[in-house]
């Protein structure tokens, strides 16, 4: 019986052999291109993670103490016995009402709230029927890009706390809060112009505006926002009585309770009361 020949198995014919060559090619050329695209992506990263440490050091340098600084780091004589709030009448040692506002210097809210509501405690806190104290942010000035701005205040504010002046500069800040939100304080303003205007003179003054200079309140205010952050509920003003902020209703919305008052000492000794 004779086998069927077979026949050998045909050569590619030269187009066949070009395509085979040129699809090789293709494959060697995007792996190539993801070797190329793989390596720029880590260089990117790479790149994107220097300047982000770059960023973050000169930020942290901007805010680091020199040796000389450190040296001059005073506490405000005037902190409350949980280092969380400036009171302003600390001598008040009767079992009143502890009235606790949170701020940021550059907060408009804030602003608003002083100029209504800061005359009927000071009377209150002048009359010892509740015992007045802030809690100094810089939540502001993070939210905005110019932390600085609210930090350099809330230094200024301890520094006026420790030549004495504290009320008065407090106020002397929010009279001169710049229309424009943002757009923060100058040297000048916050360690001459309100100054003036808290009433600092020589010795004082020069004391105060060493304090400013050498930022020697710096850790304390640090040390003052990180204790008072655990009890801040986000928003400046925040006002407390005893450290409970009640919530009332209004209109069907639900607001703080001090937000529905008149400014006279007699609606807020009623709402103290009852609130506390």
């Amino acid at each position: 019986m004779s086998g069927r020949k077979v026949s050998p198995p045909s050569q590619p014919t030269r187009r066949e052999q070009l395509r085979a060559e040129r699809e090789a090619q293709l494959r060697r050329s995007d792996r190539r291109m993801r070797i190329i695209w793989l390596v720029a992506a880590v260089v990117v990263v790479a790149i994107i993670a220097t300047v982000a440490t770059v960023v973050v050091r000169n930020r942290s340098a901007g805010h680091r103490l020199t040796d000389q600084q450190l040296a001059a780091q005073v506490s405000p004589p005037n902190l409350n016995a949980a280092g969380s709030a400036i009171v302003e009448n600390p001598r008040t040692t009767a079992d009143v009402p502890t009235i606790t506002v949170y701020l940021d210097f550059q907060c408009p809210a804030c602003k608003s709230f002083n100029e209504t509501y800061g005359p009927v405690l000071n009377q209150l806190a002048g009359a010892s029927e509740i015992k007045l104290e802030f809690s100094i942010l810089t939540v502001i000035g993070k939210r905005l890009g110019n932390e600085d701005a609210s930090e350099r205040a809330g230094r200024a504010a301890m520094c006026a706390d420790v030549v004495g002046v504290y009320p008065t500069y407090h106020d002397a800040l929010f009279a001169g809060q710049p229309e424009q939100e943002g757009a923060g304080f100058t040297d000048e303003q916050l360690r001459v112009t309100f100054a003036n205007q808290a009433g600092l003179q020589n010795p004082e003054l020069a004391k105060f505006q060493q304090c400013y200079d050498q930022r020697a309140t710096a850790n304390a205010l640090a040390s003052q926002q990180e204790k008072a952050l655990p009890s801040f509920d986000g928003s400046t003003p925040q006002v407390s009585i005893n450290g409970k902020n009640p919530m009332v209703n209004a209109d069907g919305k639900q607001v703080a309770w001090w937000q529905v008052l008149d400014p006279s000492s007699a609606a807020w000794e009623q709402a103290i009361a009852q609130y506390k």
